[in-house]
């Protein structure tokens, strides 16, 4: 079993790995992109102002490109557009659960990269069914970007919704 100490450099480690071999290597993240490809230099300054607005809530919409996907690898929603995919990662940090987002690391490649972060804050609002608790939650989570233009064309999210049902109480989902 890993150790919470283990874990981190491994995430790294992998992220490191799938960044390097790049985004189109990884099943399932081929995505034919119409946008000019980026640099590494060109992503790197995308992804650290996008991870920026990300950890002090402020508005995502110009980070994204106009078919922005976001899969939850998590349970498979897949939503797709500047305005849905904003609207989902605001859903995330705002309304049940107060909460905001602190980046702990990013590994960037030529338009690829991998964030990790966790999501901290307290149920406020009802959540998976269950009124607010007034919990304290802390879910880790990692995403995988691809990238063109300028702009993020696709997020694959890797959140536990599991994880943070237990925090509150409940039981997680049996898949």
């Amino acid at each position: 079993m890993w150790t919470k100490p283990a874990m981190k450099p491994t995430l790294v480690a992998i992220a490191c790995f799938f960044v390097t071999i790049g985004a189109a290597a990884l099943p399932g993240a081929a995505r034919a992109t119409g946008g000019a490809s980026m640099t590494r230099t060109q992503t790197e300054a995308t992804m650290a102002a996008f991870a920026a607005a990300l950890s002090s809530d402020a508005a995502l919409e110009g980070y994204l490109a106009p078919d922005a996907t976001l899969i939850s690898i998590d349970d498979g929603r897949q939503v797709t557009g500047v305005a849905a995919v904003a609207e989902a990662l605001a859903a995330l940090h705002g309304g049940p659960l107060a909460a905001h987002s602190r980046v702990t690391s990013l590994v960037v490649g030529d338009g690829s990269a991998m964030l990790e972060a966790s999501l901290d804050g307290v149920q406020v609002g009802a959540y998976g069914g269950r009124p607010a608790t007034g919990r304290v939650v802390h879910a880790p989570y990692a995403a995988s970007f691809d990238l063109s233009g300028g702009r993020i064309e696709e997020i694959r999210l890797y959140f536990s919704v599991s994880a943070v049902q237990r925090q509150l109480g409940g039981k997680p989902r049996i898949m």
